[in-house]
């Protein structure tokens, strides 16, 4: 019967981990969809203290527990007697990582969030001539002067970028720096028909 590993891709897409890993089995999407088969073992891996094991339905945060608690960076993972796979820290580290998109901003309601795009746009060379971001649950309306396309997308894109933000709309007008000449955002020719 061969070994098997958890997948690290596998792991880090799981939608289920949950609030860093509490309540969360290693068997929660089923240890089919978590695991890659290995023909052979790695040698490394059978070197454990028997405390230090996982069975499928021990939780994240207790992989974790056992991983500081014996300081080891691997830990088996058991199905009956059989071992099954294995958690190494890159596992957790970047199953946690992905977490981090998954959990709500505490502050990304409208004020912050038009606070930290006001205060991105206002940092940059580019920035637009009497910006102004208006926000409302989430969703961005950028109004001011460009004299670049460059610095319209530069806009809308660290508009984009901030947490919080469900849409965003250019209300950007380009204007000639010589001549004069404007030209409304192309959001709001189309929408003038």
């Amino acid at each position: 019967m061969g070994q098997w590993i958890i997948n690290r891709g596998r792991l880090t897409e799981s939608k289920n981990i949950g609030s860093l890993g509490h309540g969360v089995s290693l068997s929660s999407r089923g240890s089919g969809r978590l695991v890659t088969r290995l023909d052979t073992p790695p040698s490394s891996h059978r070197h454990h203290p028997d405390s230090a094991i996982a069975r499928e339905e021990t939780s994240l945060v207790d992989v974790v527990d056992l991983m500081e608690k014996h300081d080891i960076k691997r830990v088996p993972v058991m199905r009956g007697e059989a071992t099954i796979g294995i958690v190494t820290r890159s596992n957790l580290l970047q199953a946690m990582a992905s977490l981090a998109h998954e959990i709500p901003d505490p502050t990304a309601d409208d004020e912050h969030i038009r606070e930290r795009i006001t205060r991105a746009v206002n940092a940059a060379d580019w920035r637009p001539i009497g910006s102004r971001v208006d926000v409302r649950k989430g969703v961005v309306h950028l109004h001011g002067l460009i004299t670049t396309d460059e610095a319209r997308r530069a806009t809308i894109v660290a508009a984009e970028n901030t947490s919080g933000v469900k849409e965003v709309h250019d209300h950007l007008c380009l204007v000639d720096s010589y001549t004069g000449y404007y030209v409304e955002s192309p959001e709001d020719l189309r929408a003038a028909g």
